[in-house]
């Protein structure tokens, strides 16, 4: 048996700790693949809706000079 700690913020960014237990390591790596693919996704609508809440100007730098910011 393979045993597993996990620990995460939830969405309130209160800290979770979760033990899981395995008899099968492959159904262990099939379900961690899966908290991957799903952590995946997450960044990805995060990263898509920042990018919405830009002005449009801002999504495309323009061509052949780099963007800078400043901060002021």
């Amino acid at each position: 048996m393979t045993r597993v700690i996990q620990w995460h913020l939830d969405k309130a960014g209160v800290e979770r700790v979760t033990e899981l237990s395995f008899k099968n390591e492959e159904k262990l790596v099939d379900d961690l693949r899966g908290v991957l693919k799903e952590q995946e996704c997450a960044q990805t609508t995060k990263r898509q809706e920042a990018m919405q809440q830009l002005p449009e100007s801002r999504h495309d730098p323009p061509r052949g000079r780099s963007r800078q910011l400043s901060l002021t």
